[in-house]
């Protein structure tokens, strides 16, 4: 059962909303048993590299950049070992997505994008406002 039995304690819906162990279909109808995913998740167990065909035929379909790195941090809140499996798949390619240049227009727009958390600071020591903005545990942008 790979890391899903090692110091893991939660089961069912719990699993799923925990993109450290969520597989999507990539469970295996032991694991589906023993997780309490059975009906949860499609009957089916796909290997990785499925799962990363139809992740990048998805892509293929996006008009933008933008739209693509919408797509890739959606799937790291879901499923962190297929986001990385992709990034890894062709790392030129996926770093101009995920970072420079895209990450730029992503932080302009980051209002229209994330829903997240926005923790905003007074001004300290004569410094303009900051506002930090994070999805979940991940910061995503600093504004002046």
């Amino acid at each position: 059962m790979s890391n899903l039995s090692i110091g893991n304690n939660e089961r069912g819906i719990d699993v799923l909303h925990d993109p450290t162990l969520n597989k999507s279909t990539g469970y295996t109808e032991a694991e589906r048993q023993a997780l309490g995913l059975v009906g949860l998740v499609p009957d089916v167990t796909e290997t990785i590299e499925t799962q990363l065909d139809r992740v990048l035929l998805q892509l293929k379909d996006k008009a933008t950049d933008l739209d693509r790195f919408i797509y890739l941090i959606n799937l790291l809140d879901l499923n962190e070992t297929l986001f990385y499996r992709t990034l890894m798949s062709d790392p030129a390619r996926f770093l101009e997505i995920v970072y420079d240049p895209t990450i730029a227009e992503a932080c302009l727009k980051f209002g229209h994008i994330y829903r997240a958390e926005c923790i905003c600071r007074l001004p300290e020591r004569g410094m303009s406002e900051k506002c930090c903005a994070t999805g979940r545990s991940k910061t995503c942008g600093l504004f002046a």
